[in-house]
């Protein structure tokens, strides 16, 4: 880690330890089924993008894999897609949003980047977690899946 930072100050220069960033809002997250909670501490922007990951089945787990390929298809593979339903063409909450799945060797993750306007940051997120405590719920109905292929 010494190495790393001598490099980061070389490249842009020593950062001053008494600045902090400006903070312009402030929030509490409860993400779903855990006790584990994420405070955001957002700048201000010009356009925000965030970037969530979630746990997902390894390079090992094969079968897993291609329900977990099938769900990045769901939510974000394209105008159709949950999430650009939702979020984008509904809600109007992101310009843009997609679904990336990296499975690891290790582990996995399964990724949602979102960019937003100004101030819709946390409205977006919010939605992102109830879209996936929905479809945790409900099961795909066969019609989607039959477009989804």
């Amino acid at each position: 880690t010494d190495r790393a930072l001598a490099m980061l100050n070389k490249q842009f220069g020593k950062a001053p330890k008494d600045v902090k960033p400006p903070v312009s809002q402030q929030v509490k997250l409860t993400l779903p089924n855990k006790p584990s909670q994420a405070i955001l501490k957002l700048p201000d922007l010009v356009q925000p993008m965030l970037l969530m990951g979630f746990p997902a089945p390894s390079r090992a787990q094969a079968r897993d894999r291609m329900a977990m390929t099938f769900l990045q298809v769901l939510l974000g593979g394209g105008p159709s897609s949950v999430l650009q339903e939702t979020l984008k063409t509904q809600q109007r909450l992101v310009s843009d949003i997609s679904v990336n799945y990296e499975p690891n060797q290790a582990s996995g993750c399964i990724e949602v980047a979102m960019d937003t306007p100004p101030g819709q940051e946390f409205k977006a997120i919010q939605s992102l977690l109830q879209q996936i405590q929905q479809l945790r719920a409900q099961p795909v109905s066969q019609q989607k899946m039959q477009e989804l292929k």
